[in-house]
């Protein structure tokens, strides 16, 4: 049935794009004098090499004429001999460069060319690609001779023939073969060899074609490559790093709505979430232009907005609060403190730290067992459809992992695949008698230390011999016999990989793609689904244009939005623009200097409320244990419910268009209830880690729980803990704060300890949205009076609430002075340092005489409501907590000091 494994593949010599590609190569040398028109270079080495004739301007010439034809701005323009053709993933891009070195060759007689790649993956695919591609160039040529072939540095003597041949000679190189002086390459006295051998490649002046180049883009590349001394250089790619000298490109956009590549849908699944939980995931770890904040990091998080809570993706820069960004309270206590975009990690204020990738979320194993169910009964429908519709095309499927050694020697991947396939494999006659052992194959890179004799897998392949023999046959399968590959009469359909098969390696009958790996920046989302975008063929070898079944399907591990998000970052940043960029609002705007009021900050009122109110405090706590432990017991038994894990499976449509980027259709969603999977965690010591309450207290909790809360625990362990835990620290604290006491902080020589008025200083704004210009404010008469109440013209405010106080604080006759009290200005608290608003001066007159009775000092907090409902946990808690100062003041008898919270303006 099917293809067999002798098959040819065919090739279309007439595509109208590869056409276009080749053609601008060719006449950038417009004026080169032909082929028969030059004599044959023989120099003093023996050496045939090539030769450029025409001028340097008239080059350039040739290359603002081709770029003006190609509508590619002349901006993408360097000096150097170096020319860049973008092509999309998929559209043929190895074809065009060997097909331009048969027409450079027939129009100009150029014959000695270079092929240099990045990884012996890539080289393999290329020595593969021109093996396929002789016939059909042989034909269409003439049968003009061509020699392709590996250079190996175990047989340097094939240098000497390479430079010495009239026919067209065609090195694959790989870039770490000569970039280095220790290489063969570079050596002197080697047999049969009166110089070096570079200097013999050096004589030819070789045509280099880069394949790939953005991985070869480092000084030293750019040196050694320099050093072949090439006569220009031909950069072939669909992911350009750096543009030169920009001749063709064929945009991603126009190739996927020109049907020259597969169509795309996604499979996105994701947990439903309990929300009560601090779910975090970092996306990316990141440096952008802007010279104040470079540092950012896209994170995955719940956002609330009013009564409605989302998982959205957003920005968060250091020192900023994931609580206040996305205004949900269970955020408490991570502020980014620091980020490092060299080891792509971030770590929280609360000492939580992130990798690029990482989430906080039990659910990997589960979703891992999802994809590979999804992505087998894809497969199996995708097989039964085409065979239903008469079309003999076989299916394969790419799986790129997390870690190696979750395949092989039965890890957790290969035994999941294979326990799915047992089971599903009944429901579909094709694969009911398939063996589960030999319907799948990986391949991954490795490398064994020489003194343990270990085997150690890494991201590339090392050319060694013992590489060659332990994985000679998958290699083969996999990496060069892309024929038999498809034949039906070879078993493997589905292949794993980890990094080894992205840039270079594709096969056209690629229609499943699952990534049950966390892509990060060494594997963009491009790379990924670039292995199955190439147009499929059928059992004659034809490839098939039909779009209804060029369809490929990536079973995703992250959800739809993050999947797009990240694609469509990968394509704006590959794809350059004629339009200018629009700034964000206030990017550029000038940071002003709030400068401090001497005046002010000098004056006795100033002083006399920073003396009242000013005192650093500790605190002392009276806690009963038993009415914890008994408070504790009634709560979660009456309160606690453990969520059931479930999954949502959810279908998109990709769009791609020049103008509105990547965009999605929402084709339905399915729901799955599982169990949990994996190693359960220690409950103890879980809960000894969040509550920091002794084993002893913890144990007495837990034996006098209902019986069903443990079915729970083993139902969602993880929601289990996370309720728990925070049930038990909301008791906690709410006996805290009710048993708290505050005293005044003294040095050793009993003297009370002050922060000190140089907490007020001069200082630069954070934004425009977050100032108060005093001198803005329309509705105050006497301004330059009431702006002696303020130690500013400007201040700093955290919402339009404090906003309206301003403007209250202003125009009220008993207030004499206030404050925003400064961000070191805290008061220690059993949750956390807590920084209250304001300190402000309000005077108390007599009706009748209208004389001042009480001058008043006080340590202000203004809320919207004092509502409980309406207040953050820990917010209301650390209030609470300021409340107990006052009667730290009662005792000392300073009637004339409060803490106040204010909600509306009458109470101040």
């Amino acid at each position: 049935m099917g293809i067999k494994s002798n098959i040819k593949l065919k090739f279309d010599a007439t595509q109208d794009f590869q056409l276009k590609a080749i053609d601008s190569i060719t006449q950038l040398f417009k004026g080169q004098p032909k082929k028969d028109e030059l004599p044959l270079l023989l120099d003093e080495y023996g050496v045939f090499g090539n030769s450029l004739d025409i001028t340097e301007k008239k080059l350039f010439d040739n290359l603002s004429l081709i770029q003006e034809k190609n509508t590619i701005p002349f901006e993408l323009r360097s000096d150097n001999k170096d020319f860049s053709i973008e092509m999309e993933t998929g559209t043929g891009k190895t074809y065009t460069y060997f097909r331009s070195i048969y027409e450079l060759n027939l129009k100009y007689g150029w014959n000695k060319f270079i092929i240099i790649v990045p990884s012996i993956s890539i080289k393999e695919g290329v020595l593969k690609s021109f093996e396929l591609l002789k016939e059909h160039f042989s034909a269409l040529y003439s049968s003009v001779p061509c020699s392709c072939y590996e250079y190996d540095s175990k047989r340097a003597n094939i240098i000497k023939s390479y430079g010495r041949d009239t026919n067209i000679n065609i090195m694959v190189m790989t870039l770490h073969s000569f970039n280095k002086e220790n290489n063969v390459i570079k050596q002197n006295n080697l047999d049969g060899f009166e110089y070096t051998p570079i200097k013999y490649i050096r004589k030819t002046k070789p045509i280099i074609i880069l394949d790939e180049p953005q991985n070869m883009e480092s000084d030293i590349s750019k040196k050694s490559i320099g050093e072949l001394n090439p006569l220009f250089t031909l950069r072939f790619s669909a992911t350009h790093k750096n543009y030169y000298n920009l001749l063709y490109r064929l945009a991603p956009y126009e190739a996927y709505s020109k049907g020259l590549v597969k169509k795309i849908e996604v499979f996105s699944l994701k947990e439903m979430f309990n929300f009560s939980k601090a779910y975090i995931k970092v996306i990316k770890v990141g440096k952008d232009k802007n010279k104040n904040k470079p540092f950012y990091t896209n994170i995955e998080c719940f956002i609330k907005k009013g009564d409605e809570i989302s998982q959205e993706i957003i920005t968060l820069r250091q020192n900023e609060s994931l609580e206040r960004k996305t205004k949900n309270s269970i955020y408490e206590g991570y502020t980014l403190q620091n980020i490092s975009t060299s080891t792509n990690q971030i770590q929280f204020s609360n000492s939580m730290t992130f990798s690029q990738g990482q989430d906080n979320s039990s659910s990997k194993k589960d979703i891992q067992k999802l994809q590979i169910k999804n992505t087998i009964q894809l497969h199996f429908k995708k097989q039964k459809e085409f065979f239903d519709k008469g079309l003999n095309i076989k299916v394969l499927s790419l799986f790129f992992i997390d870690r190696v050694d979750n395949y092989i020697n039965d890890g957790f991947i290969k035994q999941e695949f294979e326990k799915q396939f047992e089971i599903l494999k009944d429901e579909f006659e094709y694969f009911r008698l398939k063996d589960k052992t030999k319907v799948h194959n990986g391949y991954f890179a490795k490398k064994v230390n020489k003194k343990s004799g270990q085997v150690i897998y890494k991201d590339e392949l090392k050319n060694n011999s013992l590489d060659r023999e332990l994985e000679k046959e998958v290699y083969n399968l996999i990496m060069k016999d892309k024929e038999k590959l498809l034949s039906f009469d070879e078993d493997t359909c589905f292949i794993f990989s980890h990094s080894t098969l992205k840039e270079g390696w594709d096969n056209p009958n690629i229609f499943q793609i699952a990534t049950l790996n966390e892509t990060k920046s060494d594997m963009k989302k491009r790379q990924e689904i670039g292995r199955g975008l190439r147009l499929c063929v059928n059992s004659d070898g034809n490839r098939v244009f039909d779009k209804d079944v060029n369809l490929l399907s990536v079973v995703s591990n992250e959800s739809y939005e993050e999947f797009v998000s990240k694609l469509q970052e990968d394509y704006e940043n590959e794809y350059f623009k004629n339009e200018k960029k629009v700034e964000p609002k206030n990017g550029n705007r000038k940071r002003e200097l709030i400068k401090l009021k001497k005046e002010v900050f000098n004056s006795d009122e100033f002083k006399t409320l920073w003396k009242k109110i000013s005192a650093k405090t500790k605190y002392k706590i009276n806690f009963d244990s038993n009415t914890l432990i008994n408070n504790c017991i009634e709560k979660i038994n009456n309160e606690v419910e453990v969520d059931t894990i479930s999954y949502e499976v959810s279908h998109f449509d990709i769009n791609m268009d020049q103008k509105k980027g990547i965009s999605a259709h929402k084709d339905g969603s399915s729901f799955i209830d599982t169990h949990f999977v994996g190693e359960f965690p220690h409950l103890i010591k879980e809960l000894e880690l969040k509550t920091d309450l002794t084993i002893k207290t913890i144990c007495n909790i837990l034996k006098k729980l209902d019986d069903y809360l443990i079915d729970d625990f083993i139902k969602n362990p993880y929601d289990f803990i996370n309720k728990v835990s925070n049930l038990i620290n909301n008791e906690k604290t709410k006996l805290l704060v009710n048993g708290l006491e505050y005293e005044e902080l003294k040095d050793e020589n009993g003297e009370v300890i002050y922060y000190d008025q140089s907490l007020f200083s001069d200082y630069k704004d954070i934004c425009e949205d977050s100032i108060v210009d005093i001198d803005k404010i329309d509705d105050i008469s006497n301004l330059e009076d009431k702006k002696q109440k303020s130690l500013y013209d400007s201040i700093v405010i955290d919402s339009n609430n404090e906003k309206n106080f301003v403007s209250e604080f202003l125009n009220r006759s008993d207030i004499k002075l206030f404050v925003k009290l400064p961000k070191k200005f805290i008061i220690p608290t059993p949750i956390g340092n807590y920084n209250p608003d304001w300190g402000y001066i309000k005077e108390e007159k007599d009706i009748a005489s209208g004389k001042v009775q009480n001058t008043l000092y006080f340590i202000g907090e203004t809320k919207t409501s004092k509502n409980e409902l309406d207040l953050r946990g820990a917010e209301k808690l650390k209030i609470d907590c300021g409340k107990r100062l006052n009667s730290m003041f009662d005792k000392k008898e300073i009637k004339d000091t409060q803490y106040k919270v204010i909600t509306k303006n009458s109470e101040i």
